[in-house]
C-alpha cells in the first residue's frame, strides 16, 4: 500500500461545525427558506380546504332554505 497516502480527512466546514462559515451559514439559511416554503405552502392548503367547507356548508343552507321557501310558497291543497 505505498500509494496510498496517510494524510487526515477533513470534512467540510458544515460537516465539521464551524458555525461562522459562510457555507453553514448559506446552510443554515437554506433550512430557514425551505422550512418558511413548507409552512406557507401547507398554510394554503388548509386555508383552500376550510374555504370550500364553509362555501359547501353555505350552499347546504342555501338550498335548505330554499326548499322550505318553496314548500311554503306553494298552494295548500283544500280538503272535500
Amino acid at each position: 500500500m505505498s500509494g496510498l497516502s496517510s494524510a487526515l480527512i477533513l470534512a467540510c466546514a458544515v460537516c465539521f461545525g464551524d458555525p461562522n462559515d459562510p457555507m453553514t451559514k448559506g446552510a443554515e439559511a437554506a433550512v430557514a427558506v425551505l422550512g418558511a416554503f413548507i409552512v406557507v405552502l401547507l398554510g394554503g392548503v388548509a386555508f383552500f380546504i376550510g374555504f370550500w367547507a364553509r362555501r359547501a356548508r353555505q350552499l347546504r343552507e342555501d338550498r335548505a332554505a330554499q326548499a322550505l321557501s318553496d314548500l311554503s310558497a306553494a298552494p295548500k291543497a283544500v280538503a272535500e
